[in-house]
């Protein structure tokens, strides 16, 4: 059951693609059940600004503090929805995860509202609080 809890992020410094201002992107790397998926955050910086062993940018000036701050509010914000939805109760993908991280928050299952409800009902009427 753990392994399912089991989850792991870290930012990358993707140097693969390149912007015109010879930029690269910082992505948020989601590792899930074995899974991966990698999250753009909108962030760039240039390869030598990177420091792979911190995931963060060397403090060389002012704004390199201003993105590892970003950096550090993507993450809290990463580990309260992963949070969130293992608090459910209800089970969820990876890519369910990597949605609502990016804020495309797809309402859940329709059955979701539903079968709590149902769940709390059942509850009740085994308690006796809820007679036939």
């Amino acid at each position: 059951m753990m392994k399912f809890l089991d989850i792991h992020f870290n930012f990358l410094c993707r140097t693969t693609f390149k912007n015109s201002k010879g930029q690269y992107p910082i992505i948020l790397r989601v590792i899930y059940r074995s899974q991966r998926r990698d999250i753009f955050t909108g962030v760039y910086c240039h390869k030598q600004e990177w420091n792979s062993k911190e995931a963060k940018l060397f403090l060389a000036d002012k704004k390199a503090g201003e993105t590892n701050r970003n950096l550090d509010l993507i993450m809290r914000k990463a580990n309260d929805v992963f949070d969130e939805l293992r608090f459910s109760g209800i089970p969820f993908s990876i890519d369910e995860l990597a949605n609502k991280i990016k804020g495309r928050n797809k309402s859940r299952r329709l059955f979701t509202s539903i079968h709590i409800c149902m769940r709390q009902y059942f509850i009740w009427m085994k308690a006796g609080i809820i007679l036939n």
